[in-house]
């Protein structure tokens, strides 16, 4: 059940980087801040949902994988649907962060 290092198991990747999150930084180092912050809570839970493992964050990027750590029959269905669901969480989200600034 579980993929042994330097064996061999099939796997979907995912990789996360917040659309527009930059014009948020442009505007307000601490509205960005709170802006991953959110993004990578609902982020790590939608991936934790769909069977997946976090693997690294980086800035406001996330790598997570799907079959990769442990076997995962339908992998790839899993990683689209957490794919879709982070899109639409995080649209969702950046649109209630644009426009703050320092002082609200």
């Amino acid at each position: 059940d579980v993929c042994r290092p330097f064996g061999t198991c099939t796997a979907s990747l995912l990789v996360v980087n917040v659309r527009n999150s930059l014009s948020v930084l442009e505007e307000s180092q601490k509205t960005f801040k709170l802006l991953v912050s959110d993004v990578i809570t609902q982020t790590s839970d939608i991936i934790c949902k769909n069977k997946g493992t976090l693997d690294l964050f980086l800035g406001d990027r996330v790598f997570a994988s799907f079959g990769a750590t442990r076997s995962l029959v339908g992998h790839c269905g899993s990683c689209v649907e957490a794919a879709c669901s982070i899109i639409a969480a995080s649209d969702s989200m950046l649109g209630g962060y644009r426009g703050v600034t320092e002082d609200e």
